[in-house]
């Protein structure tokens, strides 16, 4: 089912488009701040403002999946400790922000990498429902892609 508010939809997204996607976010979300001539200071001010906390909100979502990822690949029947929801944007994020969705996004990538066939089908526990690992490494490019959404909307308005 696709999210409401961005339009993900994780369906048919397999571990390779995945991890394409994951390595795709921080030059997507770098774009977004980049100069160019059209853009006044202003505007870039206002990329920045949008920008800056839904890429560090994206990282750190996206870091705690990781760990549940790296769980669920490992152990047998985790408890996992995300929700898997996108989680919100962090309001006194930084230049560092997108150093830190780079971090998350190359971690989770290359994790992801390292997982084949029947490993997608291991599963953890997230409140007593079971969830694959496919599922854990499509929520993290949902968070990824929700956060770059709405900071693409904001800088578009």
């Amino acid at each position: 089912m696709a999210c409401p508010i961005c339009g993900f939809d994780p369906a048919g997204l397999g571990p390779a488009d995945a991890v394409a996607a994951l390595r795709s976010f921080p030059r997507r979300f770098a774009a977004l701040v980049e100069p160019r001539d059209d853009r006044s200071d202003e505007d870039l001010a206002r990329a920045r403002a949008a920008t800056l906390p839904a890429a560090e909100g994206a990282a750190i979502t996206i870091t705690a999946l990781g760990g549940d990822l790296r769980r669920v690949l490992v152990d047998t029947d985790p408890a996992l400790t995300t929700t898997g929801d996108p989680g919100p944007a962090a309001p006194e994020a930084d230049d560092e922000a997108l150093d830190l969705l780079r971090d998350a996004t190359t971690a989770v990538a290359d994790l992801a990498s390292s997982a084949h066939g029947k490993d997608w089908e291991r599963k953890g526990f997230r409140g007593g429902d079971a969830v694959t690992a496919l599922r854990v490494l499509t929520d993290a490019v949902h968070a990824g892609a929700h956060h770059l959404r709405i900071a693409t909307l904001a800088v578009d308005r």
